[in-house]
């Protein structure tokens, strides 16, 4: 069949464009550069060659456009193949006999490659290498999980996450290095055991806060989740052949879902790998006779972030599906088997089978591109494929962050439009649900223009209050926070739907970044007339006697050898409280969430003056509280600490009530009580004088909020005048002269 050509110009680049016919490629397309100066091999560096089973295009998660070619030798490009570039290459320096390239993954704006049984990190913009440190054996397997909300600080943590480990050998101990700087230095994990079978890979898993291990006990295999909930394990699952060496991909999206392939077989799991099944092909009853029968075998299989999912055949059939509760594909091309291509998604969310060509330059590589529209394919498949059952799907949540503390919930909403009749419905899942759960709810919501009926569903997300979410945050931890990604998409979604995609919103567990503390001020020593806020805006200095402070903040007497000169920061501190010496004082403290005052604190805080004063008092004693364990005070929290500090001394991750069981009490009940808020009324008692006290209060309540909760403020103490004191001389002084006016006047009167 005759085709037409097409020349078109892209600036540094050219395409020639083929029109073929619909059975093959939409079009073929043969890109490579005009100008080319950039990239050749330095004289100190090697071609870096890749394993023999080392064959596919890795794909940023978070950028279709860049990627890996992998196929005995290595191409990275950073415009989607779209122009001609030269192989990889490697510094000499670093190279071992027969090091190959054997697994590589995008982290961040680099790449971690494991080359031979070592991990080095490429830098894509300086074309710099560096060697990885801290990994102390060979490994063979590197995992990571790209987390591509890139705005937030969570989603940075966690896309900085790499393990490296040796799978393939039955040991009862595996070993596990953890980088959470993005591959450049590693620590030893903890050992895990496991009783039998051979350990097969990593995988970080953050919306359920879990590394998980890939296990093979004898023919089967099983994924072992290790959280903070305790360790729990998957159903068993088998592939097609004993021999068979599975790979697992983590689509991209945070949605659950894991795709297991070797030659023979296709899996999938909806809600990381708990329950493993086989995928189906569209209007195949038997999926294993019809799909992979004869000499046929899986050669690729792809995911994109918008739960999409490609599988190329050796005899060069392509399949489409998209990844949800059914796990159907369907096959929408057949191409002539490429020797060297490899499949793709494009920026554009369509398909294109990429093959290096000899180029114009010498050293170089152009590409061939096979570009498959999916709609088009699918809108010519001859087999009949059901509608589309619903005409919109729609919500504000969509891709958007939300953080839900303790004692909090959330509450969405959606909007969706079944076609004309059909009564197809939503389905709402959350990952990690020991940790929220939710409640929805579907109404009337009208009618659309065409007469068809609109519903509302409303979601309500709540945190469930559990001892395991308070303990994962006292505790330290792989995931910065906790994770729980919110879905709502069609039941029986088929492949006509693909420009519907799934709503999806993120939750974090933890403290919202808009949180905070502030002091209630509704007097001040400025707003009384006892400070003028002129004076204290200009450099305003006053001085702290060495007999009232300690210089290390240790709370000791007589530590100071001289006296202290403040600088008064009235730009973070602004005009200080007033507070009369003679009154007992508790500060209010406030909760405000979004620049909006949120609720009074009413639990536990604790206080220090951040100049080390310690001539203030409690109001409350041992005797005054009822503790039936060994009461918390400054004291006993800095001697805790290697180097002590009282910011970080005491808070809400080592507060412990002396109301629950513990070590039995052995302070004396008329030791000071220094904890504020909560059941008792505990007040500061201020010493007999004039002066500023700089006070941190922080949270120390581990029920409250996952926040670490604390603001800083300035009180003036006022009332204390200075007493009048005579010394003995003075006073026999004023005796004598007293005496001597006496007979003065004595002498006047008669």
């Amino acid at each position: 069949m005759a085709s037409t050509t097409l020349m078109v110009f892209f600036s540094e680049m050219l395409y020639f464009i083929y029109f073929t016919s619909a059975d093959e490629c939409s079009e073929i397309k043969l890109a490579y550069s005009l100008n080319f100066e950039d990239g050749e091999i330095p004289t100190d560096h090697d071609l870096l060659e890749a394993s023999e089973y080392f064959l596919q295009i890795v794909s940023h998660p978070c950028d279709q456009d860049v990627a890996l070619y992998v196929k005995r030798i290595v191409f990275l490009t950073t415009d989607g193949f779209r122009s001609s570039l030269y192989p990889l290459n490697f510094p000499r320096v670093f190279k071992h006999e027969n090091d190959k390239l054997m697994s590589a993954v995008f982290v961040k704006q680099h790449v971690v490659m494991l080359i031979g049984v070592r991990i080095f990190i490429y830098r894509l913009g300086q074309r710099l290498w560096i060697p990885a440190e801290g990994i102390k054996t060979e490994v063979n397997g590197i995992s990571t999980y790209q987390c591509c909300v890139n705005q937030e600080p969570f989603c940075q943590v966690t896309s900085s996450l790499v393990v490296a480990y040796q799978k393939g050998v039955p040991k009862s101990e595996i070993i596990i290095f953890l980088s959470n700087d993005g591959g450049m230095h590693f620590k030893q994990m903890r050992p895990i055991m496991i009783l039998k079978g051979t350990f097969e890979g990593a995988f970080i898993q953050p919306t359920i806060s879990s590394l998980t291990l890939l296990i093979k006990v004898d023919m089967w295999f099983h994924f072992r989740h290790f959280s903070v909930y305790g360790n729990l394990t998957s159903n068993d699952f088998s592939l097609k052949y004993s021999d068979s060496v599975p790979s697992v991909i983590q689509p991209p999206g945070m949605r659950g879902y894991i795709v297991i392939w070797s030659q023979n077989t296709l899996l999938l799991s909806p809600n990381h790998g708990q329950n493993v099944y086989s995928m189906r092909v569209e209007l195949i009853k038997f999926f294993e006779n019809s799909f992979l029968s004869g000499r046929r075998s899986i050669r690729q299989v792809i995911t994109n972030n918008m739960n999409e999912i490609a599988v190329m055949t050796s005899d060069g059939e392509i399949f489409f599906g998209i990844l949800n509760m059914d796990g159907v594909i369907v096959m929408i091309k057949h191409v002539e088997p490429p020797t060297r291509g490899l499949l793709l998604f494009d920026k554009n969310g369509d398909l294109a089978i990429v093959e290096p060509k000899d180029g114009y330059f010498d050293g170089i590589s152009d590409f061939l591109h096979c570009a498959i529209q999916i709609s088009q394919a699918i809108n010519n498949l001859t087999m009949h494929l059901s509608e589309c059952m619903m005409e919109t799907l729609q919500s504000e949540f969509q891709n958007r962050v939300y953080y839900i503390d303790m004692n909090e919930s959330l509450n969405f909403s959606a909007t969706f439009v079944p076609s004309r009749g059909s009564n197809t419905r939503c389905l709402v899942t959350v990952t990690n649900p020991d940790m929220v759960s939710f409640q929805a709810s579907v109404n009337i919501f009208g009618k659309t223009i065409d007469d068809n009926w609109k519903y509302q569903m409303d979601i309500i997300l709540k945190l469930l209050p559990t001892s395991e979410t308070v303990d994962y945050y006292l505790q330290e931890r792989m995931f910065p926070s906790e994770l729980s990604t919110l879905t709502v998409d069609m039941l029986h979604k088929g492949i006509r739907c693909r420009d519907m995609p799934p709503l999806t919103t993120f939750i974090n567990v933890g403290c919202p970044l808009s949180k905070h503390l502030k002091l209630s001020k509704r007097v001040t020593a400025c707003s009384k007339g006892i400070l003028d806020p002129s004076v204290l805006q200009n450099n305003f200095k006053y001085t702290i006697k060495k007999n009232f402070y300690d210089p290390l903040k240790l709370f000791r007497p007589n530590s100071a050898n001289e006296d202290l000169i403040v600088t008064y920061d009235y730009a973070s501190l602004g005009c200080p409280l007033a507070a009369h010496y003679s009154a007992p004082w508790l500060p209010e403290l406030q909760l405000w969430y979004n620049n909006s005052y949120y609720e009074v604190v009413k639990v536990h805080f604790v206080m220090f003056e951040v100049n080390g004063i310690y001539d203030y008092t409690y109001e409350l004693h041992l005797s005054d509280v009822e503790c039936v364990s060994e009461v918390q005070n400054w004291t006993s929290m800095l001697k805790k600490q290697a180097n002590p500090d009282p910011h970080t001394a005491w808070n809400f991750k080592n507060y412990r009530s002396c109301k629950k069981a513990g070590p039995p009490p052995t302070a004396p009940k008329t030791s000071e009580y220094q904890i504020m808020g909560g059941w008792y009324r505990n007040r500061i008692l201020f010493a007999k004088r004039n002066g500023f006290y700089i006070f941190k209060a922080i949270v120390i309540n581990s029920t409250y909020s996952f926040c670490e909760l604390s603001t800083t403020f300035a009180v003036f103490i006022y009332g204390a005048y200075p007493e009048i004191i005579y010394s003995s001389e003075l006073l026999l002084g004023a005796l004598i002269l007293l005496f001597i006016v006496f007979i003065f006047i004595g002498f006047t009167v008669r």
